[in-house]
């Protein structure tokens, strides 16, 4: 490809596992997500699988082993009991790390007791060292997620590295004055020396000197909405007020902003401010378009979506605002911050595109690592002679988190506790905002994509549950806040993102005392297709259940043109709380639901994780199911709904339906 660049070795990291036999399949599920590092040949694997026939393995595994940059130890009882693994493989991994020519990665699989091993005193992964196995089905995926940004920030650093080698030294620079670190990288207020102008900087700049109209700047927390401004107006030289929505006196000033209005005013965090003032802002928008003071200026700042709530509540505001809609930082924004302060500080941060990428796109958060980076390498100011700092991101992430614990943990816990032990929803919730790009959580959406949680959202919303919550625990509001009107759930706080970002979904189970174990949401039907006019009748007792959301309702009918049937019947039953059997002789002779759909269900029921409710259509014999005989019968197997009048037949349906409603109803 024109213009594209040639890789080299230098370029590539080897990568060598050291594991068990007995995790191999661990190491296929951890290969396929290192497949995109592969495929940009940014790392190269090697495991003992690839030795060739006949080779001397011995003496490859001990070339291999030296050769690698990086050793993954996949960690499990098996492999600490491995003679070979264990005594020769990892001996060599750690001398090789402590002459640091290599660097050991532990992975930790399975229970066991590592931390009394030699790999006790390294940093493992996943960083709070829950085994994989322990996890949920949903968070598996998430852990191999974290494992692989994990080896991904190693290989940034080893590849920062080499790239410094072949750099010509840089001489030390004369320094002229002292500046101190939080003057560099701040964390309250409006940055000086780390300001990085955003492409949208001359437009604002541009909008800001046209009389009368009002502007609009929004955009997710933590971004430098406000700094923006503040640096657009000093840069026009222009005096301004700044008031804030989280600041009470600040509150009437704005409530009774028509009256003193002079100049320039800044309102910031909009979205704090009550209804009745947004509407008030808005009509008074619309005035200083049409007839106000041609000097008078207003600007609005706020989290994305603000424009849209101000046309909302004057829909012919849109022609008489302009509206900036700010996005999280580039990558190059990020990097330019952080060497800007390198040159303040006269230092260099080895792992500069780590802290980059932990940074996702948050110029707050690029601020706050690299100020707990320079404070743990003892520089609180510049240096006068260029240093080179070298701490690992996970070291200073663990850090950060366990400084903001005490701000956030409370407020998480009793989020994520509403609802009962095994309703997981607002922990979901929890997560999805974690990853959200703006922050800002539409839950209707939510509901869209995510079926499985629609029961949850339902009962969540109908029940007016986040208003309860918020009664409760008003300082949540600080950093998490709800938006009745969308409904959306907005993160108001750029650490707390970072925090979300940084906990796995099993952590917020365990601090609530709730099941790690994915809630089963769906009905499951279970029948042979020669019931299918039974199967209709009872779809339609539940239609009611299913429109309002309160049951996600499940039969083999469902799967579309293409999909793996086995393969979708499996991941329904597994996900499955209510099991309904259409019992009849057909049912019983049916190979597939006897072998297959029937074990799934009886061990579920059996775990207390599903409900099996049976309706016997025609006369059978399931004597040889004796194992159905201890379930809810909703009519007496004497009595099959074939042998009974109309009006019989509907009520053992209606009473089919109730009992559904009432064991979803126990579990969310």
């Amino acid at each position: 490809m024109l213009g594209a660049k040639k890789l080299t070795m230098q370029d590539t990291v080897n990568i060598f596992f050291s594991y068990s036999r007995q995790d191999e399949r661990f190491l296929d599920e951890l290969n396929t997500h290192l497949s995109t590092l592969k495929r940009d040949k940014r790392i190269s694997i090697w495991a003992d699988s690839q030795i060739e026939v006949g080779s001397d393995w011995s003496r490859e595994i001990q070339r291999q082993l030296d050769k690698a940059d990086v050793i993954i130890v996949l960690v499990s009882s098996d492999y600490l009991t491995s003679k070979f693994a264990y005594e020769i493989e990892l001996k060599r991994a750690i001398e090789r790390h402590q002459r640091k020519e290599a660097i050991v990665l532990p992975i930790i699989l399975r229970y066991c007791l590592w931390q009394d091993s030699i790999l006790g005193g390294l940093q493992v992964l996943p960083r709070d060292g829950e085994p994989i196995v322990s996890r949920s089905r949903i968070s598996v995926d998430e852990a191999y997620v974290e494992i692989v940004r994990g080896i991904r920030l190693v290989i940034d650093n080893i590849l920062e590295n080499r790239k410094e080698d072949v750099q010509p030294k840089t001489k030390d620079r004369i320094i002229e004055s002292l500046i101190k670190l939080e003057d560099v990288y701040v964390t309250s207020g409006i940055p000086n020396l780390t300001f990085v102008e955003p492409e949208e900087f001359n437009f604002i700049k541009h909008a800001l000197l046209q009389k009368g109209r009002g502007l609009v700047i929004e955009g997710p927390s933590g971004i430098g909405k406000t700094t923006v401004v503040v640096k657009v107006l000093e840069n026009l030289q222009r005096d301004f007020t700044l008031l804030s929505a989280r600041i009470s006196n600040h509150i009437t000033q704005i409530e009774n902003i028509n009256e003193w209005h002079q100049g320039i005013v800044v309102i910031d965090d909009f979205h704090r401010l009550s209804e009745t003032i947004q509407n008030h802002l808005a009509d008074y928008l619309k005035f200083l378009a049409d007839y106000g003071d041609k000097n008078k200026k207003l600007i609005i700042v706020g989290i994305p979506n603000t424009g849209d709530t101000l046309i909302r509540i004057s829909f012919d505001l849109a022609n008489r605002i302009t509206i900036f809609k700010l996005k999280k930082a580039k990558e190059e924004e990020i990097d330019k911050l952080i060497n800007k302060g390198e040159v303040a500080l006269n230092i260099e941060f080895k792992q500069r595109s780590s802290i980059v990428r932990e940074s996702f796109g948050s110029l707050y958060i690029a601020q706050l690592l690299c100020t707990y980076i320079a404070i743990i390498n003892n520089v609180h100011e510049t240096q006068k002679k260029r240093i080179k700092i070298d701490s690992g991101i996970f070291e200073v992430t663990n850090r950060i988190l366990q400084d903001l614990s005490p701000k956030f943990n409370d407020s998480v816990r009793l989020f994520a506790a509403i609802g009962n032990r095994r309703d997981r929803t607002c922990i979901e919730l929890l997560k999805e905002l974690a990853i959200i790009e703006d922050g800002v959580l539409n839950i209707y959406h939510l509901k869209a994509k995510r079926p499985e949680l629609k029961i949850g959202i339902t009962k969540l919303i109908y029940e007016k549950k986040l208003q309860e919550f918020y009664k409760e625990c008003p300082d949540c509001k600080r950093h998490l806040l709800f938006d009745e009107r969308i409904p959306a759930l907005i993160i108001d706080d750029p650490q707390f993102k970072f925090y979300l970002n940084n906990i796995s979904v099993d952590s917020l189970a365990s601090l609530t005392g709730k099941s790690t174990a994915s809630r089963r949401t769906k009905v499951f039907i279970s029948y042979s297709h020669s019931d299918d006019y039974w199967l209709q009748r009872v779809m339609l007792h539940l239609k009611h259940l299913e429109k309002d959301g309160l049951i996600d309702l499940w039969v083999d009918s469902r799967i579309n043109s293409g999909q793996n049937w086995r393969d979708e019947i499996t991941k329904a039953l597994d996900a499955s709380k209510v099991a309904i059997l259409l019992l009849s002789q057909n049912f019983i002779a049916s190979d597939f639901i006897v072998d297959n759909e029937l074990p799934s269900l009886l061990q579920a029921a059996n775990n207390d994780e599903a409900l099996i409710i049976q309706l016997v259509l025609k006369p059978c014999s399931i004597d040889n199911l004796t194992e159905l005989t201890k379930f809810q019968m909703v009519n007496n197997p004497n009595q099959a709904m074939l042998g009974l009048t109309e009006f019989e037949q509907e009520k053992m349906l209606v009473k089919l339906a109730k009992s559904v409603e009432s064991a979803l109803g126990e579990d969310i």
